[in-house]
């Protein structure tokens, strides 16, 4: 192990928080991840759908997952910036 990783693994072991922040950071990663995933499938069946009302959902559920998508985004910046 290189000494950074040595040097983040014994922190880790010392500070609980830190390990909070860290496991919270990798989750919402996760969770935007697959918020991603979820607007580009909405955006291919955008393409694909012809009537206005089905149109009109779609849209807002994208706007929706757009907001949430950018709210953890930044929050996961905040963490990040927090220093862990």
């Amino acid at each position: 192990m290189k000494t950074r990783k040595l040097i983040r693994s014994i922190r880790d072991q010392l500070d609980a928080h830190g390990r909070q922040q860290r496991a919270r950071r990798k989750a919402m990663r996760k969770v935007v991840r697959r918020i991603e995933g979820r607007e580009s499938e909405l955006e291919k069946s955008l393409e694909k759908t012809s009537g206005d009302r089905k149109r009109k959902a779609i849209k807002k559920e994208l706007a929706v997952l757009r907001a949430q998508r950018k709210k953890g985004v930044r929050l996961l910046r905040e963490i990040k910036s927090a220093g862990v």
